[in-house]
């Protein structure tokens, strides 16, 4: 079936807000946020914060997907343009690859609108490549992958409300993340792979690892059972943790999808709570 891919790309531009230029800028990273892990990055992060260099997002990607050892950090920019009137020029370009913040390895730009061919031309010649995604490869990522779809109404129409309703609940997730500081008892989520079980080895959220990193053991309650269990900093994982394998029925899955975890830190953050799935 033919697309009229313009006109796509124009709808989806105005899923966002267009009269509060703040505000629809802030709805499309959070966007880019559920777009990167339909790609398949992994945790996450919308920056929003001062002093984050304009970066607008930082995420990983395992190189070898079993394997927490081996991946790499993506620092990516949002720039939600009207396709009908501004692309990309070089400028955006060059100033992500200007960006060292802990040494990435890899830049996105991504934008509701298209790239000017010295935007390309920039983004390859550099020693510093940057991945650009326009417009149209966000819309035909989700024509040709109908089961990641979060934006047709399938026609294929453009969905305003559903997008919208993405965002604002995935805005109300950033907003449980970013109050974990404060003690804020909301659950994150973080997949176990098969091979996590065989190593018995229990991998940490980076918003939960980002606050005990410090710490050689932290105190983890699971199916009512407290205990400190040792912090592997490098690869960022608790082991000590086949009791609690056991009682979930996880000791010799041989299934292909990942079990389920969430955490949450209790109301004093003296230990946190692991629901297991």
């Amino acid at each position: 079936m033919e697309y009229n891919i313009k006109k796509l790309v124009e709808d989806f531009y105005n899923c966002f807000d267009r009269e509060n230029k703040a505000k629809g800028g802030k709805q499309f990273e959070i966007f880019v946020k559920i777009f990167l892990n339909d790609l398949g990055f992994e945790d996450i992060e919308v920056t929003g914060r001062v002093g984050d260099g304009g970066i607008d997002l930082i995420c990983y990607k395992h190189i070898i997907p079993e394997n927490n050892d081996i991946q790499e950090k993506y620092i990516v920019q949002a720039k939600k343009y009207n396709p009908s009137g501004r692309n990309i020029n070089r400028e955006p370009v060059s100033d992500l690859q200007s960006k060292e913040k802990d040494s990435p390895n890899g830049r996105i730009l991504i934008t509701t609108s298209y790239f000017t061919k010295d935007a390309i031309k920039s983004a390859s010649n550099n020693s510093k490549p940057v991945i650009l995604i326009n417009g149209a490869d966000i819309v035909n990522f989700y024509l040709n992958n109908p089961e990641k779809d979060v934006m047709f109404e399938w026609t294929p129409r453009i969905s305003k409300e559903r997008i919208q309703s993405l965002i604002e609940q995935e805005d109300k997730n950033l907003s449980n993340f970013n109050n974990l500081d404060n003690g804020i008892e909301e659950s994150i989520p973080k997949p176990i792979s098969r091979n996590d079980i065989r190593a018995r080895i229990l991998p940490i959220p980076r918003q939960i690892f980002d606050v005990i990193q410090n710490a050689e053991k932290f105190e983890v309650e699971c199916f009512g059972i407290k205990k400190k269990l040792k912090i592997n900093k490098s690869r960022k994982y608790f082991s000590g943790i086949t009791d609690y394998y056991k009682k979930a029925g996880f000791i010799g899955y041989s299934g292909e999808e990942n079990k389920k975890s969430y955490w949450k830190f209790s109301k004093d953050k003296s230990y946190i709570i692991i629901e297991l799935l």
